[in-house]
Formats: C-alpha cells, sequence, structure tokens
C-alpha cells in the first residue's frame, strides 16, 4: 500500500542519493548482545521495532525528490552466517560486501538489511541501511531499542521520534549564515587551489574496500587528555589524519598544490533544532581542515593547529556554509558530463580523506548492562574517497577505514590505518 503522505528529501539526502549513482551510498552498524542467538525472538524484536517506528518499505521519487514509507508487510530476512574462528574478519568479510550491495529501490522495498555473527556463545547483530533514509543517530537508537526489546523482552520506546522531522532554521540564521559565508569564502577559496587533489588509479575498479582495527583505549581517558592540552578528542583524530594520509601522497603531488585536506563529518541536528538521535533522516554536514607537509610537526602540535582551524568553522558556524555548497554543487552537477561529474568534488572540494567520530558512551542508553561492542562502517563517495570512522564504545577505540578502490590501493589503505593506529598509541602513553 502506498504511503499516504510523502515528504521532500532535504539537501543531505538529496546528495547522498546523487552519490549513489556512482557508488552503492550505504552504511553498517554492528552491535554485540549477550548470550545466545534465539532467531525467532530476534525477528519479533526486530520486526516489532520496525513497526513502531513507521519504517517499511521505501517509495522515492526521483523526479519530484519526495518520499514515504509503506507499511511492512512480512518480517525483514536475518541471514545468520556461518560460525567462525575469526569474528572480526567474518565482519570485515561481510561489512565490506554490504557497503558494495545496492539497494533496490524500485519496486519499493526495505531500505534495512539485517546479519548475525555468532560469536562463541554470543552474537553480533549487523544493520546495514540505505544511507539516504538516516544517519548514525538515529540507527543507534534504533538498535538500542531492538536489543532492549530482545534481551529484556520490553516493549519498544513508546516514543520513538517522527519518521518525517521538519529541520528549523530561523531567518536570522540563513542571513547570517549568508554573510559569514560571503566573509570566509576568498579566504577558502584560496586555501583550496592550493590543495593537493587526489588522482585516480587508472583500470583500478570503483568498488569499496574495507579495514577493521581495535585499539585498546579509553576513548573518555583520551578526550580528557586532549582537554588538558586545550583540543578535542575529535582534533586529535583530525591531525592524527592529516599525519597519517601524506606517506600515501608521494606521486600524487603537484608543485603548486602544497597543502593536504581532510573532511570532518559531524552532525547538524542540534543547529537544525531536532531531538538527538530520536528523529530519523540524514541531518550530516562536513567543514574541512587543511595542512602544508603535516608529516614534518608532532600530532600535539599538529592537533593544536587543527583547533585554531576548528575554532574559526564554530565561530561561522562553516558546517553549515557547507549546506548551501552542497545545493550550488548538485546544481553544478548537472551541467557537466557524467564522466566529469565523477570527478567533480575531487577537483573543486579536494579531500584526501574523511573522518566520521562517535562516542557510543554518550549515545547508548544506560540499560544497567555494560556498554556493548559497537562497529560502523560507511561506504566512500564522490567527495571522501576514505572514511575513517572512529566508535569510541566501552573501553577501546574501534576504527572501520572504507577506501575507494580506483583512489586508493589496499596497501596505502593498511598503511594509512597504520599510520593512524600508531599516532593514538603514541599520544595515550605518552
Amino acid at each position: 500500500m502506498a504511503p499516504k503522505t510523502t515528504y521532500r528529501l532535504n539537501i543531505f539526502q538529496r546528495a547522498a542519493l546523487s552519490w549513489d549513482r556512482m557508488l552503492p551510498y550505504n552504511a553498517a552498524h554492528v552491535v554485540r548482545a549477550g548470550g545466545a542467538l534465539d532467531i525467532q525472538r530476534l525477528h519479533t524484536s526486530i520486526h516489532t521495532c520496525l513497526d513502531r517506528y513507521g519504517l517499511g518499505s521505501l517509495r522515492l521519487d526521483e523526479k519530484t525528490s519526495r518520499f514515504g514509507y509503506e507499511t511492512l508487510s512480512e518480517r525483514p530476512p536475518v541471514e545468520v552466517l556461518p560460525p567462525s574462528d575469526n569474528v572480526l574478519g567474518s565482519l570485515k568479510n561481510r561489512l565490506e560486501l554490504e557497503l558494495n550491495r545496492p539497494f533496490t529501490l524500485l519496486p519499493p522495498s526495505l531500505p534495512i538489511r539485517f546479519f548475525v555473527v555468532q560469536d562463541g556463545e554470543n552474537f553480533y547483530l549487523g544493520l546495514v541501511y540505505f544511507h539516504v533514509i538516516a544517519d548514525a543517530s538515529s540507527i543507534i537508537f534504533l538498535l538500542n531499542d531492538i536489543l532492549r526489546c530482545y534481551e529484556s523482552g520490553l516493549a519498544p520506546n513508546p516514543h520513538p521520534g517522527r519518521l518525517y522531522p521538519q529541520a528549523r532554521l530561523g531567518t536570522v540564521s540563513l542571513i547570517r549564515g549568508f554573510f559569514d559565508w560571503l566573509r570566509t569564502l576568498p579566504h577558502d577559496v584560496n586555501d583550496v587551489r592550493r590543495t593537493l587533489r587526489v588522482s585516480w588509479i587508472n583500470g583500478a575498479p570503483k568498488r569499496a574496500g574495507l579495514l577493521l582495527e581495535k585499539l585498546p583505549l579509553d576513548g573518555r581517558k583520551l578526550a580528557e587528555k586532549c582537554r588538558t592540552l586545550g583540543v578535542t578528542a575529535n582534533d586529535l583524530f583530525l591531525a592524527a589524519l592529516l599525519k597519517s594520509v601524506p606517506p600515501l601522497r608521494g606521486k600524487k603531488k603537484s608543485a603548486h598544490r602544497s597543502r593536504l585536506s581532510v573532511g570532518s563529518i559531524i552532525s547538524t541536528r542540534r543547529d537544525l533544532g531536532l531531538n538527538g538521535g530520536k528523529e530519523f533522516g540524514l541531518f550530516l554536514s562536513s567543514f574541512r581542515v587543511s595542512a602544508s607537509s603535516p608529516e614534518q610537526y608532532s600530532l600535539t602540535e599538529m592537533a593544536a593547529d587543527v583547533r585554531r582551524q576548528t575554532q574559526r568553522v564554530k565561530k561561522f558556524k562553516l558546517h553549515l556554509r557547507n549546506m548551501m555548497e552542497t545545493s550550488l554543487g548538485l546544481r553544478l552537477e548537472t551541467l557537466v558530463s557524467s564522466g566529469m561529474r565523477d570527478r567533480f568534488y575531487a577537483k573543486h572540494y579536494p579531500l584526501a580523506a574523511g573522518l566520521t567520530n562517535m562516542d557510543l558512551n554518550a549515545l547508548w542508553e544506560p540499560s544497567g548492562e555494560p556498554i556493548p561492542d559497537y562497529w560502523r562502517a560507511v561506504s566512500t563517495n564522490r567527495a571522501v574517497p576514505m572514511v575513517f570512522s572512529v566508535t569510541s564504545a566501552a573501553a577501546s577505540l574501534n576504527i572501520s577505514v572504507s577506501f575507494s578502490m580506483h583512489v586508493y590501493t589496499k596497501e596505502e589503505a593498511v598503511e594509512a590505518l597504520s599510520h593512524f593506529v600508531g599516532h593514538l598509541r603514541e599520544f595515550a602513553l605518552g
């Protein structure tokens, strides 16, 4: 049955839909559940929660940029993978497969897939979703509810949040944002012109690769140490990323473009007046930081430089300016050929890599149980050819690295991850 009401895709969703035309633009979350798997009870919990939220088959009209959900007619399938002696390896292989597996939009179908990886007497529940429908905050909220329903038998959260939230950004904020955008534009255009462009590998497949790494560091203690230096954990991760990507750029370096840029992918929910993670939809933006020869500086020096840049972002709310730039980019894309369209962002908004950082300790609703082991992975896109997803869960940092194989080789991605982990370990122990 067709949905009674449809809603217009926001700018973030339209950009994600455009990126999906090049490579599947999916994301995945994996959470560890305690106790042996009861597949029937898990099926019931998933179906109950999806029905409570109103999440069903997605009907999306690209011409009118409108979407809506149809009621679920049957329980969604949950694929149970064979037991393995290498659980992390099984997760990695499955997640890489899912990031490259497109969702079928016609006819309308559920834009979410589930799988299970068994881990002895426990198991991991994986949720893969079409990124257009949601961002990480709402998926964490949904998975929390599914596990709560599964493990305790309790009913789903009686207040799941709105499925079609309307963002609220005041006229005064929009006008101020526009003038701040004009004020900061010359500096940023000059910085972009001096930024290194990432080239493609001839003949390489347009496919996403994936790496996973568990770093036994307590994210909360790491954040406390950062505060003593006057920086945030996100500043530290961006600095480590800037110092980790340079080894990859030797053959791609240009004489008149010496700066390296990476992006920080962040939520705009608070700016748009939304209720934490309970509102479904995609509300992500980004800002960029850059440096010349970051490998010549220590991690703390680089973090201090990043901090100066992020303070400027906060002062002028440059992450909201990205909304205007994304809207302009979508319009300009239509004026170029399909081949040029794929490389549009690499030329005009060049990023060597991106970072998405999330502290599960602050988002997972307490249930009396310890914070579970939790992993995230996201597809790369036209704008970001390599994405580091850092999730602080319990006493570890779970790091996934997705990379576009037509931009980076697996060896380059492994090297970048090794440098990134080494910088963080050295900082924590120093």
